[in-house]
């Protein structure tokens, strides 16, 4: 484009023109919705939303508040203040009215109207539907992070309505205003810990007022309005945070909690662990921390560039800031809140900038915000639970065992697998940690747990000491080794991820049957090649898993491998087929299948292919499944599909082994794209040490010269491949052609013979698993 046209572009999105404005808008905000319906549905997958669950079951039972914690065996009848009872509460009520669905739609109701509220912020604010809608969007994509089944959703939802009826208050005086904020607040005061962040707010709001009347004496100070309607919201505030069933004991506990040697307990957990200043500012393209970095530069700016004009604005930007990157740079979950804090407030010092600044900063926001929202569609087809109220890696079927057989004890279990436990299982077993550090478990309990999974003596002790006789632990896990290995202990069942180890007389109480041949942490794949290892009786404890755990994949996985290893492989199909009937959506077992048909003797490409596209549809980006729907696509000779799927199978891994270079180079040789097929064997033959590969590897690479006319090259690749093998009668003709086409004595016509069918050690089907 000339610059002369680019300048009448320039000019006119400068002009704002009314139709341009209206379809921004309608576009925008269909988008924006439907970004955040698709977050929204998602399925519960944390750990905390359960433990919350079980709290407003006990509340509605018991009729009261916890005081003492009623969970656990580790902190039993330790002291509890709950931050989030009226939210669990609520959560109860909506399992009540509609099952897991009900609290699922709480969940995605809470988000919506949140969203909804900060969208209709965004747009009163703003004098610009552009600067409105974009970073409306960026808030999305921010908080988004947050979309959980936790309490800290009705907390967002409160903390935009109170900012917003505070500073109508603050404006306007009406009393109408400062009593739905006093409301708001102590909706938010029971429901969730952030309710601090609205002290942070009114001190903001008061700072930003109190620069403009600057010089006052205390007599004039008095008669201002102004300063008396901030003082009656701090009045507020402060009488409203008695007016919970802890009194001010819990707003003491909401500041105190995560202060330090409970900042150092929850340094360890993932949602609380602190960021790094560059990570805060990170600009990084199509990344997390690049709308992070958009967030707090752009906020950084409006209080740098703005603050002789727009003076209060500025301030209470600057206050919020400083809050948020205080809060951030200690933990990261707090990046959400600082967006819904901040952007409000950055939309309207941006729409009363300069047009061109305005259209400078859309283009950066346009162009860091595209991916993003991409990938957000991208959702459903990752996620083999997408649309399901609750995601099925949960010890379901663990939990429907330990009820059927009536168990009763204490839980040796996971963190994150707590609140589930509780939920799931309690009064019957009480778990040894869950989701509540500090608030209930003290930092030396949570350090305590973490050295169980690292050494045995410690696990051993605190079987012996708190009277654990049930575990719940990772099938990989170092605590699944030595409870095996433990004569004093049995596994039970197990499912896709954990294992169910009762103590012997547990056991024998409950009648369960011990598993005795099948080892959590070893695939049945690798006990079948012990020679000790019976083959009838890992099918029989197979078989029994699938009565025990009826909706794991591990025993048909696991009889795959046992027919497989027998080279029974119809039979291994079978068991496949049987476990897609009952799990349509696992990628596994899809992937498997297609893995398994695509070494079966007969004509099987097409409904190998078929299965690994059907795992592509579900997840584009499996590396695995790329390379495998490449060489069946090559074997299909639909050689422009295995050249995509190849590509973007190296585009994901980076660097790729000999095997994939080969398929790659044959399918561009395929496709005559000659120069691409010599880089990719030129890559296969530096990675293989085998000889009998490089012969064929060079045979190819002299073909590739002599499709280039590089008939110097192409005679030298034949010859080292003669020199590996003088017999190698592929590249001793193409040697005799191409000396011919040298000597003038047959036409420059690019001829050579190929290798009939892939060698051996060239067929990636036949070769290791990829």
């Amino acid at each position: 484009m000339s610059g002369r046209r680019l300048a009448a572009l320039w000019e006119w999105l400068a002009s704002d023109p009314k139709g341009l404005r209206i379809a921004f808008l309608a576009g925008g905000l269909l988008l924006f919705f439907a970004i955040t319906l698709i977050f929204a549905f998602r399925p519960i997958r944390s750990f905390d939303p359960w433990w919350h669950l079980a709290s407003g079951r006990w509340i509605f039972l018991h009729h009261q508040i916890p005081y003492t914690d009623p969970f656990s065996h580790t902190c039993h009848h330790c002291k509890w203040i709950d931050l989030c009872w009226l939210f669990q509460v609520l959560a109860y009520l909506s399992y009540k009215a509609g099952g897991l669905v009900g609290y699922w739609i709480l969940k995605a109701g809470l988000v919506v109207l949140t969203m909804v509220v900060f969208s209709l912020v965004m747009l009163r604010r703003s004098r610009n539907i552009y600067m409105a809608v974009l970073l409306s969007l960026l808030g999305l994509v921010i908080v988004q992070m947050r979309f959980m089944a936790r309490p800290h959703m009705l907390g967002f939802l409160c903390l935009l309505l109170f900012v917003e009826e505070a500073i109508s208050w603050t404006e306007t005086g009406r009393p109408f205003s400062l009593v739905v904020a006093g409301a708001l607040y102590l909706l938010w005061l029971n429901s969730h810990g952030s309710f601090l962040v609205a002290f942070a707010v009114a001190g903001a709001l008061f700072l930003g007022d109190a620069t403009g009347h600057l010089g006052l004496s205390m007599k004039e100070l008095v008669r201002e309005r102004w300063l008396r309607r901030h003082l009656a919201l701090l009045a507020l505030l402060v009488v409203a945070s008695l007016v919970t069933p802890y009194g001010a004991e819990m707003v003491v506990f909401a500041l105190t909690s995560h202060l330090g040697k409970g900042a150092d307990a929850t340094r360890n957990i993932a949602e609380w662990h602190p960021m790094r200043f560059k990570e805060i500012f990170s600009l990084i393209p199509g990344t997390a921390n690049s709308v992070r970095g958009i967030l707090f530069l752009l906020s950084t700016a409006c209080v740098l560039f703005s603050f002789k004009r727009m003076r209060r604005e500025s301030v209470v930007l600057g206050v919020l800031l400083i809050l948020s990157l205080a809060l951030s740079l200690r933990h990261s979950r707090f990046v959400a809140i600082s967006a819904l804090l901040l952007l409000p407030w950055v939309v309207v010092m941006l729409s009363r900038m300069e047009k061109r600044i305005q259209l400078v900063v859309g283009f950066i926001l346009v162009f860091y915000l595209a991916p993003l929202a991409w990938k957000a569609f991208e959702l459903p087809r990752i996620r083999e639970d997408y649309g399901k109220p609750v995601a099925s890696f949960y010890p379901w079927d663990i939990t429907s065992f330990i009820n059927k057989h009536g168990i009763k004890g204490n839980l040796l279990n996971e963190y994150g697998m707590g609140g589930f436990l509780i939920w799931s299982l309690y009064p019957n077993c009480r778990v040894y940690i869950d989701g509540r550090t500090p608030t209930v478990y003290s930092p030396f309990q949570f350090w305590l747990y973490r050295q169980t999974d690292r050494f045995k003596p410690v696990m051993n002790s605190e079987i012996k000491r708190t009277g654990i006789n049930v575990a719940i632990v990772r099938r990989g896990s170092n605590p699944s080794h030595w409870l095996w290995d433990n004569s004093t202990w049995c596994l039970a069942t197990m499912d896709d991820e954990r294992a169910l180890y009762l103590d012997n007389s547990t056991a024998m109480a409950s009648g369960a049957r011990c598993l005795h041949v099948l080892k959590p942490f070893v695939s049945v794949g690798s006990l079948l090649r012990k020679k000790q290892t019976n083959s009838t009786e890992v099918v029989k404890e197979l078989n029994l898993v699938k009565t025990l755990s009826p909706h794991s994949i591990y025993p048909y996985r696991g009889l795959e491998e046992v027919f497989r290893e027998k080279d029974e492989k119809s039979l291994a199909v079978k068991e496949l087929k049987e476990g897609l009937r009952l799990h349509p959506k696992s990628i596994t077992l899809h992937f498997d299948l297609g893995k398994l048909l695509a070494t079966m003797k007969g004509n099987h490409t097409e409904a190998a292919l078929d299965e690994m596209k059907k795992v592509l549809r579900m997840n584009s980006k499996l590396a695995p499944a790329l390379y495998y729907a490449g060489v069946l696509s090559y074997n299909a000779t639909s050689y422009k599909d295995a050249k995509r799927y190849l590509l973007s199978y190296l585009d994901r891994v980076g660097d790729g082994d000999r095997r994939v270079y080969t398929m790659l180079g044959l399918t561009q040789y395929k496709l005559f794209e000659v120069e691409e097929a010599l880089d990719s064997f030129t890559k296969a033959v530096v990675l293989t040490e085998k000889r009998e590969l490089k012969k064929v590897y060079y045979n190819y690479i002299g073909n590739c010269y002599w499709g280039l006319r590089r008939y110097k090259e192409a005679i030298n690749s034949y010859r080292l491949a003669l020199r590996i093998d003088p017999e190698y009668q592929d590249a001793r003709e193409n040697l005799r052609r191409v000396m011919m086409v040298v000597s003038g004595r047959a036409p420059q016509k690019w001829n050579p013979k190929e290798v009939k069918g892939l060698p051996e050690g060239l067929n990636p089907l036949k070769e290791k698993e990829h």
